[in-house]
């Protein structure tokens, strides 16, 4: 059976450029988009995240990884794609195209 290879080449942690190959694609019915805030047990979030190496705690890829890393039960709840944060330009203009939504409830 013939596998698709995609190559991607971008900044990695900390801007280092990388060169990432994918032998398939991921099944997105299995996949999830995490939203903030996300909310942990203090104690032991910080014990989980305090357990890493500096090198480990480098290649975090999300704030839930940590947790998950440590065995802590982790529970999703719905989320809602109109509670974004503003980083950049393009978030900004969609913020404002939503506002005349807003204003009118």
């Amino acid at each position: 059976m013939r596998q698709n290879r995609i190559a991607i080449y971008g900044a990695g942690n900390f801007g280092r450029k990388c060169l990432i190959f994918f032998l398939e694609l991921l099944d997105r019915n299995r996949l999830f988009a995490e939203q903030a805030p996300e909310l942990f047990l203090f104690k032991k979030y910080y014990n989980a995240n305090m357990a890493l190496t500096q090198e480990r705690l480098a290649a975090i890829n999300g704030s839930t990884e940590p947790a998950v890393m440590a065995g802590m039960d982790i529970v999703m709840i719905p989320g809602d794609e109109n509670n974004f944060k503003v980083t950049t330009k393009r978030d900004l203009e969609r913020l404002r195209s939503l506002l005349p939504y807003y204003a009118d409830k």
